[in-house]
């Protein structure tokens, strides 16, 4: 399984890797990126299992980057889940209507996050 953690915080990046490799996924299969543009690179070049992704980024935000990602087709199935501080209903909905498959907001909680990821793994 690959996975693929997008956030402008290496921080938190950081905290998502060690949180997936808990969940036993191989250190080797896990990338990760700091903004949008920079995440189509890799996901062009791989083929990711799960897309961790964070809404407010440079370049190309989560959400604009999920509308791309849904549009290929390689990825019309792969599990995305929002990490975001974006906690208002509306921007729920709108990342759903996005293509999502969970949300899960800033601070995370790591047995939250090891939850919905073990329905992906």
């Amino acid at each position: 399984m690959k996975a693929l953690i997008v956030d402008d915080s290496r921080i938190m990046r950081n905290i998502l890797i060690n949180i997936l490799k808990e969940t036993k996924v191989d250190s080797g299969d896990i990338f990760d990126a700091p903004e949008g543009k920079a995440a189509l690179e890799i996901l062009n070049l791989e083929k990711i299992d799960l897309l961790l992704v964070d809404w407010n980024m440079p370049e190309l935000n989560g959400l604009d980057l999920v509308k791309i990602v849904r549009k290929m087709d390689k990825y019309q199935n792969l599990p995305i889940i929002m990490v975001t501080s974006e906690a208002a209903r509306y921007n729920v909905v709108e990342a759903i209507k996005a293509g999502v498959t969970d949300y899960v907001t800033k601070p995370i909680n790591a047995r939250i996050i090891m939850a919905k990821i073990k329905d992906y793994l």
